[in-house]
C-alpha cells in the first residue's frame, strides 16, 4: 500500500492522517511520533455503503471509496470528484465503482457529489469555472 511506503513523508506536511487502525495492526508499519493519526475503521461488504461516526463499510476495497465514507461521516456538504474516469472497457473495477456510486445515491444522508472533469460514470458533471 502506497500510504506506508510514503509514511516518513506525513510527519512533514503539518496534518494529520485518517487511517484504519487495522491497517496499523495487520502491518505492524509505525508512523513517526509526531504525525497525528484518526482512526475511521473500513469494512468492505457486499452490496452495502453505510457510516458511522468512526467507521464505513464499502461494497469494495477501493481508496474513493474510503474518501467518500470519511467525507460522509464527515458531514461534508459538497464533495467534488477529478480524474475518475475508470479504467479501460471490461475491467470489474469499473463495475465496483459504479456499484459504490450506486449505493452512495441510495443514501440520503450524503453530501452533495460532482465531477469537476468528464467521467464515465453516472455522476452530475460541472464545470471547475462554476466554482471560481
Amino acid at each position: 500500500m502506497r500510504v506506508f511506503s510514503d509514511a516518513s513523508k506525513y510527519s512533514d506536511l503539518g496534518s494529520s492522517l485518517i487511517i484504519p487502525n487495522s491497517i496499523l495492526n495487520k502491518t505492524g508499519i509505525k508512523f513517526p511520533k509526531n504525525l497525528n493519526t484518526y482512526d475511521f475503521g473500513f469494512t468492505v461488504e457486499e452490496n452495502k455503503f453505510h457510516f458511522e461516526d468512526n467507521y464505513g463499510i464499502s461494497p469494495c476495497p477501493s481508496v474513493i471509496s474510503y474518501a467518500l465514507l470519511v467525507c460522509a461521516s464527515g458531514k461534508s456538504s459538497n464533495i467534488h470528484l477529478t480524474g475518475i474516469d475508470g479504467y479501460k472497457n471490461g475491467d470489474s473495477r469499473n463495475f465496483e465503482l459504479e456499484l459504490l456510486f450506486e449505493l452512495y445515491f441510495k443514501n440520503k444522508s450524503v453530501p452533495k457529489i460532482c465531477s469537476i472533469t468528464d467521467t464515465k460514470f453516472n455522476l452530475p458533471i460541472i464545470s471547475v469555472y462554476n466554482l471560481i
